[in-house]
């Protein structure tokens, strides 16, 4: 991520040749399998260099010194010398480090022999050494021994969703959790900052924006929180995770949960016209106007509601040339922000549209009471010359909107765009008859079993994560702390490591995926925070941990529950502890 291209697994460095290396050289002959390598009072972590690599290379220097000082916390009390070497140069007792893009060992993983005495780490990219410097030394935090293996992960992507728009977390929490998660080989972090409640992170365009309002709640009673993460911080945030080998993922969640934005933006326009600029152009909300969405239908309008605050909508209207405008200027400004950060990944939302209050007829589906979404799909359509234009429907202006954010910010940089699958891909109740297809090169965030199953998508041409809410979601709702969990807050540590892989689907089995299936992307363990003073950051912390090790072991190795219970799992967390926390200057 950012300028520090070494850490980019999609730009490896040639190091050395290893194959002549390890054949050339006798001393590297590996020893008879169940040798073992321990530290010693001289071992030193020597970096098997050569004329492609110059030492001060600031990130991979910064993620041996990590390494070193991370050694030093938990077991050996000072650091180990980090050294520029060769094979001439290593000790007998020497942990030495080889990275080489033409090694025969795949993205994120690793292969650590003994051999001579010494131990070497192999590795293909950056992450994959990185990965194998840790698994040196948990090995030596079980046993005091390290022996040969190999290993790589199921699934690119291993991440974590924290809804930091409802609820506050300090930049010392989050990069606590930065530190967890990097422990247990999970790889990206969504901060996922836009709710119905709140917006976690600073807009310098609209300034009056971030905050949280606990009026709009949905739980318990109201508490105004008006703090929020900085732009300033944001990026410190991201230079850490970079440490960690983490990347940040922005996720803005809309056109649904902006019962906020909704709100606030209203307030600029409430007694007087209210004007912002967007892609050129000049745009007016006149005074006593709105942006939120209704249902229209036979003539009656009903807000779309979807908080306790019945006032403000669940989200914006489609329809509305300045609402659209607007929300589009918002995400180009934080993805403009977080892009020049080295973000590539962003999340564009897209879930629970039309609330949960009730609409005009109950027997109408939702998406079929938006007539002014109907309207203007098909005179879109029509525009641009579509012969089934007649045929869109409600459901095709959501299309038009989530392909037209697709092409925003891939637009200005990222390679990687997913939305929720909960109003992807509906027909059963919409009517839909594609007049519009949603992007194919959108991907899914995959939490609720429904409308499609997840091989629908992958049939569309969808590339999916697996976020399946019976297992990956905490949320500080009341039910979540009872001894029978509702839907939404089953996840346990142990149902987790026994049950679920990133190719479980559905909780009983009929929606999984084959192991190892290419449209597999990776999987997120969710933190949400519907009620966000039911915990403090710290509870949250020590709730989510046993669930955080149990989704990480699995979207590592999704067979690892076969190979030890979740009981010898638990032991094994218990002695390796919480991650190292080491005070590195990052360069």
């Amino acid at each position: 991520m950012g300028k520090r291209s070494f850490l980019n697994r999609s730009i490896p460095v040639v190091l050395l040749t290893a194959v002549v290396l390890l054949t050339s050289l006798p001393c590297f002959a590996q020893t008879p399998e169940g040798s073992v390598w321990r530290l010693s009072d001289d071992t030193s972590i020597v970096l098997m260099t050569s004329a492609e690599y110059s030492f001060t290379d600031a990130a991979l220097t910064a993620q041996l010194q990590l390494f070193s000082e991370e050694l030093a916390q938990k077991i050996t009390k000072s650091p180990l010398p980090v050294i520029d070497g060769s094979v001439k140069t290593a000790g007998k007792h020497d942990l030495c480090l080889l990275l080489d893009s033409r090694l025969s060992v795949p993205a994120e993983g690793y292969r650590i022999t003994v051999s001579g005495g010494r131990a070497i780490v192999s590795a293909s990219d950056a992450d994959g050494l990185f990965y194998g410097c840790r698994d040196i030394l948990k090995q030596l935090l079980l046993s005091g021994a390290v022996s040969g293996t190999e290993s790589s992960p199921d699934v690119t992507e291993r991440s974590v969703s924290l809804d930091c728009g409802r609820k506050y977390y300090t930049v010392d929490w989050i990069k606590q959790l930065i530190r967890e998660m990097s422990w247990n080989n999970m790889n990206a972090l969504a901060l996922h900052f836009s709710e119905e409640m709140g917006f976690g992170i600073e807009s310098k365009t609209y300034p009056w924006l971030a905050g949280r309002d606990g009026t709009l709640g949905t739980q318990a009673e109201a508490v105004t929180d008006s703090r929020y993460l900085t732009q300033e911080e944001v990026a410190e945030i991201v230079r850490y995770a970079e440490l960690y080998h983490v990347e940040i993922i922005p996720s803005l969640d809309t056109p649904g949960h902006l019962n906020y934005l909704v709100k606030r933006f209203n307030e600029q326009c409430a007694q007087k016209d209210y004007s912002f600029n967007y892609g050129g152009k000049t745009y007016t909300a006149a005074a006593g106007s709105e942006i939120g969405n209704y249902f229209h239908y036979n003539g009656q309008t009903a807000i779309v509601q979807g908080s306790r605050n019945k006032a403000y909508s669940m989200g914006i209207d489609l329809a509305n040339e300045t609402a659209v405008a607007f929300v589009k200027s918002l995400i180009e400004e934080y993805a403009v922000f977080f892009r020049s950060l080295g973000c590539t990944k962003f999340d564009i939302g897209g879930d629970e549209l039309l609330g949960w209050g009730t609409s005009i007829d109950w027997t109408v589906p939702k998406w079929k009471q938006l007539d002014h979404w109907k309207s203007y799909a098909q005179n879109r359509a029509k525009a641009e010359g579509k012969a089934n234009s007649a045929d869109a429907v409600e459901y095709d202006a959501f299309m038009y909107y989530m392909n037209d954010l697709y092409d925003l910010v891939t637009g200005l940089g990222y390679t990687s765009v997913r939305m929720w699958n909960d109003d992807a891909l509906r027909s059963a109740d919409t009517g839909w008859k594609r007049v519009v297809e949603l992007n194919p090169e959108i991907e899914i965030w995959y939490w609720t079993t429904g409308a499609n199953t997840v091989q629908d998508y992958v049939n569309a041409g969808h590339r999916v994560s697996n976020i399946l809410c019976d297992y990956n979601y905490y949320a500080l709702t009341f039910d979540f702390f009872k001894e029978t969990r509702s839907l939404f807050t089953k996840s346990y540590a142990d149902r987790i490591y026994s049950e679920w892989s990133p190719y479980v689907f559905a909780p009983d089995g009929s929606d999984n995926l084959p192991h190892g299936h290419e449209a597999v992307l990776g999987s997120a363990f969710a933190v949400w925070c519907d009620h966000p003073d039911l915990r403090t950051e710290a509870e949250v912390m020590a709730d989510i941990l046993p669930m955080l090790r149990a989704h990480a072991a699995k979207a590592w190795d999704a067979d690892v529950s076969a190979k030890r219970t979740y009981a010898e799992f638990a032991e094994r967390m218990q002695k390796l502890g919480k991650a190292p926390d080491v005070n590195l200057q990052i360069p």
